[in-house]
């Protein structure tokens, strides 16, 4: 049994690590904005691709499988018992067949984070869609035959970032 005093303090401690993270990641955003524009944008999300591309090899080299959707949506952010393990609170892994499954998350401490940091919505929104690009080519990396549908999502003012990954 695990303490539960013990489980909280990780847990807060795991968002404040996801929120500090999202706030540099924002920061660095919002000035390379600043200075460059939409190229800057492009160039971040190139960068965001490849580490979502290394992230897939260092996996793959230490010997972790993701060999279905359900692995893949454990791994994003939710356990097999449905128990949030992740900073972007998932409430709801819905595997509809072996090759679909819908994530929803019903907060995400990124955004948060951005919203904190004064960030525009839009520039929020751009945020977002380049944080997510690593994990989209992560994704590819394992099932390049397969689609990444995000349905809604909290920065566009959804109550719920919903996910689809679907053959």
């Amino acid at each position: 049994m695990h303490n539960e005093n013990a489980v909280k303090n990780c847990r807060e401690f795991i968002h404040f690590m996801g929120s500090d993270n999202a706030t540099m990641f924002g920061s660095i955003i919002n000035e390379i904005y600043k200075i460059s524009g939409s190229n800057g944008l492009k160039m971040i999300e190139r960068a965001m691709e490849e580490k979502g591309r290394l992230d897939a090899k260092a996996m793959k080299d230490s010997g972790f499988k993701v060999e279905s959707f359900k692995d893949f949506g454990k791994y994003y952010g939710m356990s097999l018992r449905g128990q949030t393990n992740s900073i972007i609170s998932p409430i709801k892994m819905e595997i509809v067949s072996p090759d679909e499954v819908v994530l929803e998350h019903s907060s995400c401490a990124k955004f948060k984070a951005w919203q904190d940091l004064g960030l525009s919505p839009d520039l929020i929104k751009e945020a977002c869609r380049l944080y997510f690009k690593a994990t989209e080519a992560l994704f590819f990396e394992f099932f390049p035959d397969a689609k990444m549908t995000k349905e809604t999502m909290i920065p566009d003012g959804d109550a719920v970032c919903r996910i689809r990954f679907k053959r």
